[in-house]
């Protein structure tokens, strides 16, 4: 999880800087795990729908993934028919070999 913890924007320079918060959870239990300032070219206001996107993509390219896990269970995918379950099925004998 990630928390954006203070927006500052610089108007004569057109930039907007982010300190963002990186939350773990661990058996239930919230941590800090890290804290990055993060520049941005252009203004952008905290409720900004890409804002939170342009900081995932500015964490991406500094080489830090951020995993969702969830214990939920995923319901099995089903093939629309039987031409696509034939593909599936030949694709996967080809990386078995």
């Amino acid at each position: 999880m990630i928390q954006i913890t203070k927006i500052e924007n610089d108007f004569i320079n057109q930039y907007t800087i982010a300190t963002v918060n990186v939350y773990e959870t661990t058996l239930g239990v919230q941590r800090l795990k890290d804290t990055f300032i993060i520049t941005l070219n252009g203004i952008y206001d905290i409720s900004d729908p890409q804002l939170l996107d342009l900081i995932y993509a500015r964490l991406h390219d500094i080489g830090y993934e951020i995993i969702v896990q969830s214990n939920s269970p995923v319901p099995p995918v089903t093939p629309l028919d039987t031409t696509t379950q034939n593909i599936v099925d030949q694709a996967a004998a080809q990386v078995g070999t």
